[in-house]
């Protein structure tokens, strides 16, 4: 095992039988959550971790004059507050948020890790008394699936619940593989030289 820094004492016997004996000496106590019981729900839960972005637009209440303005939650007071930060600071604290290229955001673990997924989810359906062979999967939209496991329309606006919502840009593949790079819609003015 390696331990850098600080931690080097650790990587010797003695160091690290001291440490183990530092953490038996704590009360551990686990808090666990009841699960969650409906499908909708966990995908709610679920999806605000998983596809949200570090900041939303309604959050961003100004820019102007190269300046950044925002609201926060103050936890401790449990107040909204209001920060201002140059614009470069700005981008550079959004930019902690996003991952390397090859990084995955969710991973599996279990029964639905990679390894060894295909016959633990075979074994799974055979406890549960239904066939081992996975089902084919139907080639289905992303709307239609929220439709049909959560009741949730996706493309209808989640404010006035009225409009729908409709496709105004696409990212082109592979944009974004630059910090430099500017993703903006193409007007009939720009052209390639």
């Amino acid at each position: 095992m390696c331990f850098p820094g600080n931690t080097r004492a650790l990587g010797t016997r003695q160091g690290f039988r001291r440490l183990i004996k530092q953490l038996w000496s704590k009360n551990w106590v686990v808090y666990t959550k009841p699960p969650i019981e409906r499908p909708e729900w966990v995908l709610d839960y679920l999806g605000r971790y998983t596809h949200r972005i570090a900041i939303s637009n309604h959050r961003i209440t100004d820019f102007s004059d190269g300046r950044v303005t925002f609201t926060i939650k103050n936890r401790k007071r449990k107040t909204t507050e209001t920060v201002t930060l140059d614009a470069v600071e700005f981008i550079r604290r959004f930019l902690l948020h996003v991952l390397p290229k090859r990084f995955v955001r969710i991973r599996h673990y279990g029964f639905l890790a990679n390894r060894g997924k295909k016959k633990n989810i075979g074994l799974c359906r055979l406890l549960m008394n239904l066939s081992p062979d996975i089902p084919e999967v139907r080639d289905q939209s992303v709307q239609a699936i929220m439709m049909a496991q959560a009741g949730i329309d996706i493309l209808r606006c989640p404010s006035c619940k009225q409009g729908m919502m409709r496709k105004i840009y696409e990212i082109p593949e592979g944009s974004g593989n630059s910090s430099f790079h500017i993703l903006r819609p193409v007007s009939v003015t720009d052209k390639d030289p």
